[in-house]
């Protein structure tokens, strides 16, 4: 049967209005009725809040809990406990009377919203009071890695049945994946060596229909509900990990399925779940299309009653714990979304050095490239921290198998099939560690290449390796390019939007580890990203094409004094010599003319160079206000960078000066 705090989930989001129902409330929602409503329990254990006041600030409504409902009335708040009601009913007035077991009543004010279901309330507090006779208060979310630890050795045996159940066998991905789920559900040394057994054992193993019944027994009230959709969520990604693509059809899930509560919405919202999960692995995914992922997801989820939160109690499949992933939404503005909120830590609690800051720096130097992939980057590194967590943990697990191992053959166990199933789980535990070992290179890969241009800037490449000693770079860069076409967004005259097909260079998707690195590194030698090293190749590639464009004038006019001297004989050998290489006392003369005969045109490029300058200028920190989110270090290089980019400028109005004067 239902906990009272399930069945009051499922039932109050019907009443419409403006109800909020765990795990979905706002957190100002909630910081107004704990004010409110003078809550000095555990805000963990609200179930909704209906707001009935005009200005949405809950100075009037309701609040529900295990153990029955406040109601908060303009400067008056009464708690009702489910206990103390005999019946409820509405009155000629659609008023809703509270009839309590000593014969008094309550009356409810009248609520403010026409949406709100009156009668549904009345049905729905009746029912409470008919089917239940144990009203408790009770945590709305936890996650499993605080659950009870017979409940996680039931929980991941369930798993270890479901991956010899396919094949008989387990392969390294799926050991792997199992290994991970441990971690992120932090079992116990203990319940790790019982996981461990059932692997080497799977016929000591409880049969699955006795290891839900445990799962039951010990679920924290109110979660058995959530431990379902979590379930068949690790059993679907885990079977999908050794399998080409997603695949939710499968003879151990079809047969569990009718023992657990699932309907068919959550197995869409899971799919949607895992899909998501694993875009954040794909190098092409930024930070914006990871928050509207889950902002889909969230009212996909609302839109059908799955409780987002179940999701996410055994972590990520990706490979983020609960805390994780919570902190990884946190990072992302997304904190209370799964009103998981006391679990946050680990990437919640980093700053965020430089977001929001110098975007006009960056749009020119590249850098914005970066800084779409700097959150998704923090999740990548949670991720990693959490193998390097299981992989630690998978040499404890190694070691112990070595022992077991050592006295049996030390104390001449006979039992040679006891042996060989020691030698069997070593060289899958081994096989398991070179899979981890394959995930953590992958994802830091990925790390590593979210530092790299997706899209390379050809131009700005030459440019800031135009030096012979740096050409070697240019070619190791390019190895890691390929060129394909992608489409470009443009605008005609009358601000019509259209694409046209461009030929780029792309970064390809297959890099080991340590190329990724080495690419990384080579990019910032050559001051890719770096804003003085771009302003200054910039400054160079275009103080070389003005003097093309002088050079390109004056052969010009050379050519035309030329012209004159063949068709009169009056010039002399030395003039003649003088004119050709554009020396001697002809120059300022010659310098003068073709400043003349072209002043519009240097002026155009004159001052469409210099506003080019200024703009770069313009877009320098002028103060300390603009980078106060930074730590000192990161404000020094900062404004270390500024002051060389300051002085490129300065430089490359001098070299103007003497180009124009």
């Amino acid at each position: 049967m239902q906990d009272i705090n399930e069945f009051l989930r499922d039932k109050l989001n019907s009443l419409g209005g403006n109800i909020y129902v765990a795990p979905e409330i706002p957190k100002k929602k909630i910081d107004n009725a704990i004010k409110e409503f003078d809550f000095d329990a555990d805000v963990n254990s609200i179930v909704a809040i209906y707001d009935n006041s005009l200005l949405g600030n809950v100075k009037d409504g309701l609040l529900f809990v295990g153990s029955g409902f406040y109601i908060k009335n303009k400067d008056s708040v009464k708690k009702v406990d489910f206990s103390q009601i005999k019946k409820v009913s509405l009155s000629q007035e659609d008023s809703i009377i509270i009839m309590l077991n000593n014969e008094d009543f309550i009356s409810m004010p009248r609520i403010v919203s026409s949406k709100f279901s009156a009668s549904g309330f009345v049905e729905v507090i009746n029912e409470v009071i008919s089917n239940f006779d144990s009203f408790e208060d009770a945590h709305q979310n936890v996650a499993i890695e605080n659950m009870d630890e017979d409940l996680k050795i039931a929980y991941m045996s369930i798993m270890v049945r479901m991956t010899l159940d396919d094949d008989g066998i387990i392969d390294e991905k799926e050991i792997s994946e199992l290994l991970l789920l441990m971690t992120r559900l932090k079992l116990k040394s203990e319940s790790r060596n019982k996981v461990r057994a059932s692997i080497a054992y799977p016929e000591e193993v409880l049969a699955v229909e006795d290891l839900l019944k445990v799962i039951e027994t010990k679920a924290p009230a109110g979660q058995l509900r959530n431990l379902h959709i979590s379930l068949y969520k690790d059993l679907v990604n885990i079977h999908s990990s050794s399998k080409e693509k997603f695949n939710d059809q499968f003879r151990f899930l079809n047969n569990i399925l009718p023992k657990i509560n699932i309907t068919e919405e959550d197995k869409g919202i899971v799919k949607q779940a895992i899909l998501n999960d694993r875009a954040v692995l794909d190098d092409e995914t930024t930070d914006s299309e990871i928050i509207e992922n889950m902002k889909k997801l969230s009212m996909n989820a609302a839109a059908v009653g799955t409780p987002l939160a179940a999701i996410y109690i055994s972590g990520s499949v990706m490979g983020l714990s609960a805390a994780g992933i919570t902190s990884g939404l946190a990072t992302l503005g997304m904190g209370g979304l799964l009103g998981m909120s006391g679990m946050v830590t680990g990437i919640g609690v980093i700053v965020l050095l430089g977001v929001g800051t110098y975007h006009g720096l960056r749009k020119m130097t590249g850098t914005d490239v970066i800084a779409k992939h700097e959150k998704r980057r923090l999740m990548l590194n949670e991720i990693i921290k959490q193998n390097q967590e299981a992989l630690s943990l998978l040499m404890n697990d190694i070691n112990g198998i070595v022992t077991q191992l050592n006295d049996a053959i030390k104390n001449n166990y006979n039992n040679e099939d006891n042996i060989a199933k020691l030698v069997g789980m070593l060289k899958t535990m081994s096989r398991g560690g070179k899979a981890l070992g394959d995930i953590k290179d992958n994802v830091q890969s990925q790390v590593y290449k979210s530092k790299c241009p997706t899209i390379l800037d050809l131009a700005k490449l030459n440019d800031l390796t135009i030096s012979p000693s740096m050409q070697q770079h240019k070619v190791f860069i390019l190895e890691y390019y390929y060129q394909t076409t992608a489409k470009k967004k443009v605008k005609d005259n009358e601000g019509n939007e259209s694409f046209e097909a461009v030929e780029v260079l792309t970064l390809k998707k297959e890099i080991n580890v340590d190329h990724a690195e080495e690419l990384m590194q080579v990019f910032d030698i050559i001051g890719y990203f770096n804003t003085s090293d771009v302003l200054s190749a910039k400054t160079r590639s275009g103080a070389t094409k003005l003097k093309g464009v002088f050079t390109s004038y004056k052969e010009k006019y050379d050519s035309n004094e030329h012209s004159e001297s063949d068709d009169s004989d009056n010039l002399n050998t030395d003039s003649s010599s003088k004119n050709n290489s554009f020396e001697g006392i002809e120059e300022d003369r010659d310098y003068k003319q073709l400043e003349n005969n072209n002043s519009d045109t240097l002026s155009l490029q004159k001052h469409n160079f210099e506003a080019s300058i200024d703009e770069v200028d313009e877009k320098l920190p002028k103060n300390q206000e603009e980078s106060s989110i930074l730590s000192k270090e990161a404000k020094d290089k900062i404004h270390e960078s500024a002051e060389k980019t300051k002085k490129s400028v300065e430089k490359t109005r001098s070299m103007l000066k003497g180009f124009f004067k």
